[in-house]
């Protein structure tokens, strides 16, 4: 029976950002987005605007027609002052059960 030399096995990402990384931005609040031009990776906190252009090629990035092109206000508790994401409804700090509002 014939010896084969073992391969040795090289793990590569061809498209980033993978299910992990969208996933960790879902964790850590943060968007996970890549850049159409150099596919680095454009990974920016949740409640800031979004980075005009990409940080490895220097491209401009276009946003518009972006599905999560929606209201980035964040909602804010009237009793506390607490900033939530627009996805929360209802305040967690406050001990009755508060409504959130936009903020302005």
């Amino acid at each position: 029976m014939a010896k084969h030399r073992p391969k040795s096995f090289e793990f590569t990402i061809d498209s980033i950002p993978t299910d992990l990384q969208k996933l960790s931005g879902l964790f850590s609040n943060t968007h996970v987005y890549t850049c159409g031009n150099c596919n680095h990776p454009i990974i920016f906190p949740y409640l800031t605007p979004r980075p005009p252009r990409c940080k490895k090629c220097g491209d401009d990035i276009d946003w518009s027609g972006d599905a999560e092109k929606a209201d980035k206000r964040p909602k804010i508790c009237p009793q506390c002052k607490t900033q939530f994401t627009p996805e929360d409804e209802f305040c967690d700090k406050c001990p009755s059960k508060v409504k959130l509002m936009w903020s302005d």
